[in-house]
């Protein structure tokens, strides 16, 4: 709210598809209530997203509001974006006793790069030595995971940092 009201104040909103859809890449949120109690000026509206692996641009969700007469909204219409927190590995090169890992970087996000020993268990992911924090420069970077290719096995993804 612009300024706070000596009463309680109630605005509807319901999400709407921009360039996500909804099952697919969130929660619909149908018609409910945003309650602002007397005095308070900001609520926060929570969607679940659903996430994926796939390698897609960022989406977008509409949140629109609707209220009662008595009040005016200065937009009836917000937007969310989803980032997407997919990565690409370009190239993955064994060159004993190592492994090289190449992605493709977003500039200026913060990555780590993890591998585990089974996808089908609750085995932890572990750091690859020297990449916890990989600040993208929007090209290809390389990693290389030291003695990886003695392994017997071993899945890497990619981690965007907040």
């Amino acid at each position: 709210l612009s300024a706070p009201s000596g009463r309680a104040v109630s605005v509807n909103f319901a999400t709407a598809n921009g360039s996500a859809t909804a099952a697919v890449d969130y929660v619909a949120r149908g018609t409910t209530a945003l309650n602002f109690p007397a005095g308070t000026t900001s609520q926060i509206i929570t969607v679940g997203l659903r996430g994926d692996t796939t390698i897609e641009t960022n989406e977008t969700i509409f949140v629109n509001f609707t209220t009662p007469a008595n009040l005016i909204l200065v937009t009836n219409r917000a937007i969310l974006t989803i980032l997407d927190d997919d990565y690409r590995f370009t190239a993955i090169e064994v060159v004993a006793p190592h492994v090289l890992l190449h992605f493709t970087t977003v500039a200026g996000q913060t990555n780590r790069v993890e591998w585990t020993s089974d996808l089908g268990t609750t085995t932890p992911w572990t750091q690859v030595s020297g990449a916890g924090s990989i600040v993208g420069n929007g090209t290809v970077m390389q990693v290389i995971d030291l003695n990886g290719a003695t392994q017997p096995q071993r899945f890497y993804r990619v981690r965007r940092l907040p």
